[in-house]
């Protein structure tokens, strides 16, 4: 059978297609399709050669959900498949389209965490901004991939705005890897007590391995004790977005652990986050002895390198560490909540705050840097206090960008120092600047006096055409009157009103002619 395989194509029914026809050539034959409707049914027009059969017998499974969220829950019931290809879409915020957290007890394997990380696909980003990149892995806080509980909900909320509610942490899956505690005991005594390798190395000179051992079991000065450090560490596992994984079973057969189990744990990893590959390749790329912290890398090396009585007592003090990441002293290496977490769902339950106006920073050069709306503002402090939420037509008249430092580069990156000369420079230039404009004004200003001179002319010149059509208008109302008087006069024959006419005027000529005579 096709070993285990996870692939993630477009979601179309010819994207599919093509997917399986590459399984078939591997000697695929039967095809199970979830959920059974219309897409499904798309894609079984395209491949008539192959057998459907129930998904839990299938060489080939396609899990063709739209959803995210159906999605893994799709997934998390192929935790148990032993060959096979699952394919499924590639959908928005699912597998690399989304970032994810790491988190590690110290000196539990980090480095191997990493290396997990990066063999996924996820790149590192380490320092986690305000706006996350999909495909990176982050830390926590800062650059700390140690980040303890109480740390990160305490103390940041105390400094974070929003009560820290907003961090992408709460809405994102976060790796977490533990270790049999006693193995981190003589991993921390072996790199504690080298010259170079901590800034409190000296806290343990002249102390031989089973010295720093006692000092770090019983310390309540320096770093605290060792069992409560490690407790410290324990709240993850009860977040449902955190996928804990112990080193023991990851660390594979190069480790001194079991390679089908290795498999196992890195196929539920890759179904939970929706990563294609295949795990037996990830795994034989996951061991990396030229990690800077690398020493080891073994499972049980506290059975070889500590006294069976130190053993024993160090078992008796950390024992509550031990209980609480599933570990029991004796032979056993591995832990016995392995199992649980793997096949524990993920579940992101965290509410958006998208939608909710979140002010990040006050009084940054006048201005206060708003989140809202996947953007950030800088809402001028002049405006007092305003509901953007109720007034989002103004959002456009402020500053604005998709990352806070982008913001802040907008509005001005803050005080800084400014030589004489510099400002001699600035207020020149700005003077000129001035002038410049002024000049350009003035010629504003002139060309309006002569259109405005240009309009009065034009207007004069409308009056008087006006005046002259009112006199026309009257000439000829009086032409069409003189013409209605001799119409109303007119005899029917035209040739008598003609010699009428001509009598008349030979008439008043010989009148006139009388008188001056």
């Amino acid at each position: 059978m096709i070993e285990p395989t996870l692939i993630a194509v477009e979601r179309t029914p010819a994207a599919f297609a093509d997917a399986i026809r590459t399984q078939a050539r591997c000697g695929a034959r039967r095809l199970g399709l979830q959920p059974d409707d219309p897409f499904a049914s798309e894609i079984l027009k395209l491949l008539p050669e192959l057998e459907r059969v129930d998904p839990a017998d299938a060489d080939v499974v396609c899990r063709t959900d739209d959803d995210p969220v159906a999605l893994a829950g799709a997934l998390n019931g192929e935790l148990d498949r032993r060959g096979g290809a699952v394919i499924v879409p590639q959908l928005p915020g699912h597998g690399l389209d989304r970032h994810i957290f790491l988190i590690s007890i110290p000196k539990a394997g980090t480095h191997l965490l990493y290396r997990l990380a990066e063999t996924l696909g996820f790149k590192p980003g380490v320092v986690c901004p305000d706006r996350p990149s999909p495909g990176h892995w982050y830390c926590v806080e800062y650059s700390n991939s140690h980040t303890v509980p109480r740390d990160f909900f305490v103390d940041s909320v105390r400094r974070a705005p929003f009560g820290n509610r907003d961090h992408p942490f709460m809405r994102t899956p976060a790796l977490f890897m533990v270790r049999h505690p006693l193995d981190i005991l003589v991993s921390e005594a072996n790199y504690n007590g080298t010259p170079g390798n901590t800034a409190f190395a000296g806290f343990y000179a002249g102390l031989d391995l089973p010295g720093r051992v006692e000092r770090l079991l019983k310390d309540d000065r320096l770093l605290g004790r060792f069992a409560d450090r490690l407790l410290a560490f324990a709240p993850w596992l009860c977040f449902q977005n955190v996928i804990p994984m112990a080193f023991e079973d990851l660390v594979g057969p190069p480790g001194g652990g079991d390679g089908p189990a290795q498999e196992r744990l890195i196929w539920s990893i890759q179904l939970k986050l929706g990563v294609p590959g295949r795990p037996r390749e990830i795994a034989r790329r996951l061991f990396d002895c030229e990690s800077p912290t690398f020493r080891e890398g073994r499972i049980g090396s506290h059975r070889t390198q500590l006294h069976p009585a130190l053993t024993e007592r160090a078992a008796t003090q950390a024992g509550e560490a031990l209980r609480a990441f599933g570990y029991r002293p004796g032979d056993d290496l591995r832990s016995q909540l392995a199992e649980s977490w793997r096949r524990r769902p993920l579940r992101i339950d965290a509410p958006d705050f998208d939608d909710t106006p979140i002010l990040v920073q006050s009084g940054y050069l006048g201005h206060g840097l708003v989140r809202y709306l996947g953007r950030y503002y800088g809402v001028p402090a002049e405006l007092g206090a305003i509901d953007l939420a109720a007034e989002r037509h103004r959002l456009s008249g402020f500053p604005q960008a998709e990352s806070l430092e982008a913001l802040r580069s907008k509005i001005g990156m803050g005080p800084r120092h400014v030589g004489l000369g510099e400002l001699a420079a600035r207020v020149h230039s700005l003077e000129s600047t001035m002038d410049e404009r002024t000049q350009r004004l003035a010629a504003v200003e002139a060309t309006l006096d002569e259109r405005s001179r240009r309009l009065t002319a034009v207007e004069a010149t409308l009056d008087e055409r006006s005046h002259r059509l009112t006199v026309v208008e009257a000439e000829l109302k009086q032409s069409r009157q003189r013409l209605s008087v001799i119409d109303g006069a007119r005899p029917a024959d035209p040739w008598r009103a003609v010699l009428d006419v001509i009598g008349a005027r030979i008439e008043a000529l010989a009148r006139n002619f009388r008188l001056l005579k």
